[in-house]
Parts: C-alpha cells; structure tokens; sequence
C-alpha cells in the first residue's frame, strides 16, 4: 500500500513539474531566463535576464519557418570587400576583389539589385552606376561582372545610397546631395538604362545640410526609406516613407547604457539584424574596428557587438551591411 502511495506522489510531482515548466515557457516568465550571449566570442549582449520567448535567437526555433533572412556587416577596403557570414565568428568570410574596375573617387553602396536575397556591390561614379547582380566564382569583380545605368548630373556630387523603396523585392538607387540636402530616388533599376528623371525627391525637415544618410525599413512596411546621421550631436533621424517632412523618429546612437562613443570616430550602417522585420541603424567604431548593433530604435543596451577589422587600417575602410547569404540556420543566427 505504502508503496502504490509512493508511487501515485511521484506521478502526481511529475505532472505539476510538467504542467509548471509549460506555464513558465509559454508565459516567457523566469522560471527559464538567459543572461548572456549564445556566441563564443566577443559578441556580448548587455541585456540580462532575458525571457525564453524574448530572445531573438530561441524564438526563431519556434517559428513555423525552418529558415530565416537576417542581415550582417562586412567592410569596403579600396580594392575589396570583406563580407561577415557567420554572426558568431570572424572566420567565416567572404573576400572579393574588385580587380582593375575602380577608379579613385567610385563610391561603393550595397544591395539586392536583381531580388534574389543577397547583396551585392554597387559602384557610382560620375552619374554612372555599375551593380554586381551576383559574385563571380573566381571572387574577382571584372568588368563582365557589371551591369551599367546612369542616373544623376555628371560633375555633381552625391552620396549613393540603396533602397527597395516600392516594396518590389528589388533595390534600386538613391543619390544624396550634401549642399542641398536633398534625395534622390529612383525605382528602376535595370541594365543599360538612361534614368533622367528621379521618381522621389525627398527633404527631411528644413533639409539635411552636409549629414551622412542612410536607408533601410525603418518601421516593417515591407519598403525602405531613408534617414541620415548627424555627427554634431549623434543623433539619427529617420523618415518612415519616401516623402518630405520631419523626421518620423529620432534618437542618440553613441550612447548604449554605460558605453558613450565618441560621435566624430564612428560611421553609421543599418540593417535587420534579430529577423524583426524592420532595419535598425549600427554603429562602426573606427578606432576599436568594432561593430555595435541593437534590435530596437531609440536609446537601448547594446544587444550585440564585436571587433571586425584592423584598427590600424580600417579606420580608412567603409562598413557595410547587408544579407550575405540567402538563408540562414536560426540557430546559428547569435
């Protein structure tokens, strides 16, 4: 008798240890809580006690998709980009050259030309735009490589930026005029094309005068805008469409928690980097070479951060960003 009593409490325990364990995982309680990096080098998330359902590497385990798409840096070097794949390692990348195709004043801007899920180089120069629609298997960037379109007033200087800005899967060019601080967007994007005309002409504010832009899907719409970095207070704005008018958001971007970076030595990307589905602008520190990244807009802990790069070279160099590889195993993602 004693022994079925024994027995009917050890079934009795092991369903409400069942039944708590359910309540804790579904409720994202911390009854099961993270208080650090699934990476093993020096990529650190500052967020402690971190919910089992909160963290963006274990939730995507528990999406009904087996493959997510998740965006990663890289950096320009004058005559080759290097491509981050992993986002637990710097081993794991992908060097191309660019061979003889550049000249001295080409600036480099990245994105999904052709709407396959993978980045590729751009080169404006002069009015003239060169895309890469995929790598070439030899890692050497030739002119056979290259598609060509012209788009923008030669003997003017622009900062070329990418963008999908009508949400068709493809990205296209945008050209930023510092003088004027105006915008430049076109939807084409095609070879041997003569684009005269911009389909959007955008001004933030009362005009982002001698700023750094950026672009990217602020709010997950599905299309990218743009937005720039103003290097006199450390401040992002950001547009949620390719309209004028004030900024839809705005923020500090030195600034994550305890650690204060200083607003002149650092140089702005963006990109998806948790699979959330909007972009959230990073920051390069050139005199570290260390990227840090966060999953949210407005001031936040650091989510993410590592050293990529020389500093002793790279603080020359042109972070990048963006989806190296078309799919990516979830639990490879931090």
């Amino acid at each position: 008798m004693k022994e079925k009593t024994t027995n009917k409490i050890i079934i009795l325990l092991s369903i409400l240890s069942i039944f708590f364990f359910l309540i804790g995982f579904i409720s994202g309680g911390s009854l099961f809580s993270l208080n650090q990096s699934r990476s093993n080098d020096t990529s650190v998330s500052f967020s402690s006690n971190v919910s089992l359902m909160s963290s963006p590497s274990l939730s995507k385990l528990l999406s009904v998709t087996p493959k997510v798409k998740v965006d990663s840096v890289g950096l320009y070097r004058r005559n080759n980009i290097v491509l981050r794949v992993s986002k637990s390692n710097n081993i794991d990348s992908r060097v191309y050259y660019f061979g003889s195709i550049l000249e001295q004043d080409d600036k480099i801007v990245m994105g999904d030309w052709n709407g396959d899920g993978v980045s590729t180089p751009g080169i404006y120069r002069n009015g003239n735009f060169y895309f890469v629609e995929s790598y070439p298997a030899d890692n050497i960037i030739s002119e056979e490589d290259v598609s060509t379109m012209i788009f923008g007033n030669p003997n003017t200087y622009y900062v070329p930026i990418a963008g999908d800005w009508d949400g068709d899967t493809k990205d296209s060019l945008g050209l930023y005029k510092p003088d004027t601080g105006e915008f430049f967007l076109t939807d084409i994007i095609a070879s041997d094309r003569i684009v005269d005309q911009a389909t959007y002409i955008v001004v933030i504010g009362s005009g982002a005068i001698n700023k750094i832009p950026i672009s990217g899907d602020w709010d997950g719409d599905g299309r990218d805008s743009i937005g720039y970095y103003d290097s006199s207070n450390g401040k992002v704005y950001l547009k949620n469409d390719v309209t004028s008018g004030l900024a839809d958001m705005y923020y500090d971007v030195t600034t994550y928690g305890n650690v204060v970076l200083d607003k002149n030595n650092i140089k702005i990307i963006s990109g998806d980097w948790s699979n959330q589905g909007f972009d959230v602008p990073g920051v390069y520190d050139i005199t570290t070479s260390t990227f840090f990244l966060r999953y949210n807009h407005g001031f936040s802990l650091i989510n993410y951060f590592f050293t990529y790069g020389d500093p002793r070279i790279d603080q020359y160099s042109v972070p990048i960003a963006g989806t190296w590889v078309k799919v990516i195993d979830p639990i490879n993602l931090y």
